[in-house]
């Protein structure tokens, strides 16, 4: 076991396995705990974990952001069998590219609309900026191939570098981001598209950005018709991979979230058991005992 000078922690090599609820296989690797234990109990406990071997376990490519949080019980006899929880929030990492915390986003957004976000992020850092704006991603999606690209001509390829590092959304674009997820969510689409966010824009952008985009032909009208015209389809855009039955389960859950959507069968539960409670007090009373 590692030694520390603190003697309040305690470093240790940790080895999780079981069955992932994901794939349905056996997993198996080791995780770095360090633990702050202060009075009898653990009020600090920090979980390192191999990045390759999580996303193994959630089914997912190496390349893949995740985020993991670990809750435990203010107990040193509850440590080892904390639970994991996997947060998958919906937004997109600084990079301009779509993250694994949100269920099944970097499956579901189309080739089209990633090259979308990395010339955004190229355009940031051009001009020598660290935060990409609600206005980059407009300029971005000007002349981008997809299914916006008859909204406005088309655009001169990029030259020169293939890639931002550096680069962050402001919060405006954040906002955008998680719109562009709410309205595929709103069109049931299976895919977050070229149109999402440019619809997501059009409809939550800062006024100036707007008016920009309708200076260039990316009126609402337009934007509606469009989405009206793809009814939740694809167009011409297209999915890097094929989602798994999994990821397809995911995202069905996610997007009815999104659109205030809840199962039946909790509230059918209660009008069930009074109705067959009902049943059993009235058998008795007629048949007795």
């Amino acid at each position: 076991m590692p030694v520390t000078t603190d003697p309040e922690v305690v470093v240790a090599q940790i080895e999780h396995h079981g069955r992932s609820a994901v794939t349905g296989g056996p997993y198996r690797f080791r995780a770095l705990g360090v633990m702050r234990v202060r009075a009898g109990e653990i009020v600090l406990y920090q979980d390192y974990m191999d990045p390759i071997a999580t996303a193994r376990l959630l089914d997912r490519s190496a390349g893949s952001r995740i985020r993991i949080r670990c809750t435990t019980r203010r107990s040193p006899s509850r440590v080892i069998s904390a639970e994991l929880r996997h947060d998958r929030e919906a937004q997109l990492d600084d990079h301009g590219q779509p993250s694994c915390t949100t269920p099944s986003v970097i499956e579901r957004t189309t080739t089209e609309a990633r090259a979308a976000l990395r010339r955004m992020a190229l355009l940031t850092a051009s001009e020598g900026r660290r935060e990409m704006t609600p206005q980059d991603l407009a300029a971005a999606l000007a002349g981008c191939p997809g299914n916006t690209a008859g909204l406005w001509p088309p655009a001169q390829a990029d030259a020169g570098a293939s890639a931002a590092t550096g680069v962050a959304f402001d919060q405006a674009a954040k906002l955008v981001m998680e719109q562009a997820f709410h309205v595929a969510a709103q069109e049931r689409a299976g895919h977050i598209g070229t149109e999402h966010l440019l619809a997501a824009l059009v409809r939550s952008g800062p006024p100036e950005v707007v008016a920009w985009l309708d200076a260039r032909g990316a009126t609402a009208d337009a934007v509606d018709a469009l989405l009206a015209g793809l009814a939740g389809g694809p167009g011409v855009e297209r999915l890097t991979a094929e989602p798994s039955r999994a990821d397809e389960r995911r995202w069905r859950r996610a997007t009815a979230r999104a659109r205030g959507e809840t199962s039946l069968l909790p509230a059918l539960i209660v009008p069930a058991l009074l109705v067959t409670t009902a049943i059993v007090v009235f058998a008795c009373c007629l048949w007795g005992p």
